[in-house]
C-alpha cells in the first residue's frame, strides 16, 4: 500500500509540475488554486507514505 501510494504521489508532482509550466505558454483550462490544490495533495501523500514506512522499519 505504500508503495502504491509512493507511486501515485510522485505521478501527481510531476502531472502537476508539468502542467504549471505548459501553462505559461498554452492555455490550459485549469486555475492555479486547483494545481496548487492538487500538488498539496501529492506533497502530503508523499509524505504520509515516507513517514508510515519509517514508522513500519522501527517496529522490526
Amino acid at each position: 500500500m505504500n508503495t502504491f501510494v509512493r507511486i501515485l504521489s510522485y505521478i501527481l508532482l510531476i502531472v502537476t509540475t508539468i502542467i504549471f509550466v505548459l501553462k505559461v505558454k498554452i492555455v490550459i483550462p485549469v486555475s492555479y488554486k486547483q494545481l496548487i490544490i492538487v500538488f498539496a495533495v501529492g506533497v502530503i501523500s508523499l509524505l504520509w507514505a515516507t513517514l508510515r514506512e519509517d514508522k513500519s522499519n522501527n517496529r522490526k
